[in-house]
């Protein structure tokens, strides 16, 4: 199963944040959206996760090379239903809430059953803090609990937009293992600007600037690229 991203664009505010832009991201696949402040990576995310209505262009989920399905028009709910799920740079969770009634809000409004939250919380590691108070929890333990919520439903398609901000190098690399256990299922679409930490783990890379993707390739190219470098990395870059 393929998502295809088809030339989407979108106006906020009559300006043209992002512009063309095409990716695709199929099942097993990390791939990195990356870029400079303002570049229109997180609209981008909005877009495709449904949050925004794209102002043109497509986005296709194709199962196999004969059937294909637009879901351009399909709300965030509606996505999330069929299994493109974004998560957000900020706080996702309620602080005064503990992380299994956050989880359970998420399981009542997608019809999912709670027995889900014991499998997810022993397969992200979370039972040791399940019954705390999200605002209690450090950047680390809160960035795996949105982890867990958000794989609630299985997800076909994950956007992470920024999952390793506001953590230390430990819970870094921990949340990147996570990432690369949920690849083997999931389609991973990520941003962040720990780039060398994307790079690590991602197998493709798109490059966007001023809302507009202007390379891509395997990360071993995107880091000696002339222009990831020259808008991005800057010019002493090296992976």
């Amino acid at each position: 199963m393929r998502l295809e991203i088809r030339n989407i664009k979108k106006i906020i505010d009559k300006k043209e944040i992002i512009k063309d832009v095409s990716f695709e991201c199929s099942i097993g696949e990390k791939v990195a959206i990356l870029g400079p402040n303002g570049a229109g990576k997180t609209t981008t995310f909005l877009t495709v996760a449904g949050f925004y209505k794209p102002d043109g262009g497509k986005i296709i989920i194709k199962e196999n090379e004969n059937k294909e399905k637009d879901i351009t028009k399909a709300s965030a709910s509606e996505k999330a239903k069929i299994g493109i799920v974004y998560l957000p740079q900020k706080n996702s969770l309620f602080d005064e809430l503990s992380v299994y009634e956050n989880l359970q809000i998420s399981c009542e409004l997608l019809g999912i059953p709670l027995s889900r939250i014991a499998e997810v919380a022993q397969k992200f590691g979370i039972e040791k803090f399940l019954h705390s108070k999200t605002g209690v929890l450090s950047g680390g333990e809160r960035r795996k609990a949105e982890i867990a919520r958000v794989n609630l439903i299985n997800p076909k398609f994950l956007i992470l937009d920024e999952p390793f901000a506001g953590i230390d190098p430990k819970s870094i690399n921990l949340i990147a293992s996570i990432i690369e256990n949920i690849s083997k299922s999931s389609g991973i679409i990520i941003s962040d600007h720990n780039v060398r930490d994307v790079l690590r783990i991602c197998t493709r890379v798109y490059l966007i600037y001023d809302g507009k993707i202007v390379d891509e390739g395997s990360p071993k190219y995107i880091a000696s690229s002339y222009k990831a470098k020259s808008i991005f990395f800057g010019e002493n870059f090296e992976l």
